[in-house]
């Protein structure tokens, strides 16, 4: 009988051509993509593959044709896990992460996020928690640090520095950071060690932090795309910048979608395009 899922194995070792390749995909090992491979190919009597000098293999006439079945099939299927009935209408992804990220790295480019796949719309929810991709509360998930759960694909977007920064001209003794929860962070951390003490005044956001410093003349830490806003704080003399590695990250099962695979390239164009607008207007 024929293993629809064995499909997902075919489409992988297309999009990488090498088993290797199709194996770090589908988070497996190459032995277990052959497998497959060889199972749905005994099961339609045919080669799917051929190989290639170099170990790149390249699909047959016949398997040319499997894939285009088994890319309409999945489509099917995810049109039907979205409820959609195979509807041609526009899909939503819903991209979740930090407010400050949403705002100032992907907010800007947001017309050519919507326009990176046909039919897609994009939907940018900041939350502190973690919303389920396993259970579509989100598509992708913005994260700082690489997730170590299973179950997820993860793409290392860019690493954004977090300042130590004052008032210009000022010399503060107190700080001002962010909620308890977090000062497990580098950049509380920072803040910490910096002064020998917690921070004088917790705040709920970044940008409210960076208010309040202006505001009572104490120092505080943020990125740096957020603290440099107007020229009124600068970083303190003889600090460094604190870097912190952002993933995205969708569930394993939305692997081969091609319309995400868009959108995540647009996300890291647009987080790598904003970093180099900053890096010139400072």
């Amino acid at each position: 009988m024929m293993d629809w899922n064995d499909l997902q194995y075919v489409l992988a070792l297309k999009e990488g051509g090498t088993m290797k390749q199709a194996a770090i995909l589908l988070r497996t090992d190459p032995t277990t993509v052959s497998r497959h491979i060889k199972r749905i190919a005994t099961h339609f009597e045919t080669d799917l593959f051929k190989m290639q000098k170099g170990g790149k293999w390249v699909l047959t006439t016949q398997g040319e044709e499997l894939t285009t079945l088994a890319k309409n099939f999945k489509k099917g299927l995810d049109q039907f896990h979205l409820g959609e009935g195979g509807s041609t209408e526009c899909e939503t992804i819903v991209i979740t992460s930090l407010e400050f990220l949403l705002t100032h790295y992907l907010s800007p480019k947001i017309e050519s996020g919507m326009n990176c796949f046909p039919d897609t719309k994009l939907s940018l929810v900041a939350a502190d928690r973690r919303l389920s991709l396993a259970y579509g509360e989100a598509d992708i998930a913005l994260r700082f640090g690489r997730p170590t759960e299973g179950h997820l694909i993860t793409s290392k977007i860019a690493d954004i520095s977090f300042d130590l920064v004052q008032l210009r001209g000022t010399k503060p003794k107190e700080w001002i950071g962010l909620q308890e929860d977090l000062d497990w962070t580098p950049d509380m951390r920072r803040g910490v060690g910096h002064f020998g003490k917690p921070p004088i005044l917790r705040v709920s956001s970044y940008a409210a932090a960076r208010e309040a410093a202006i505001a009572t003349g104490h120092a505080t830490v943020g990125p740096s795309v957020i603290m440099r806003e107007g020229g009124q704080l600068e970083t303190m003399p003889d600090t460094s910048p604190v870097h912190r590695e952002v993933w995205s990250v969708i569930h394993e099962t939305r692997r081969l979608s091609q319309r995400l695979a868009a959108v995540r390239t647009w996300i890291k164009n647009a987080v790598l395009e904003m970093q180099l607008q900053q890096h010139n207007m400072a």
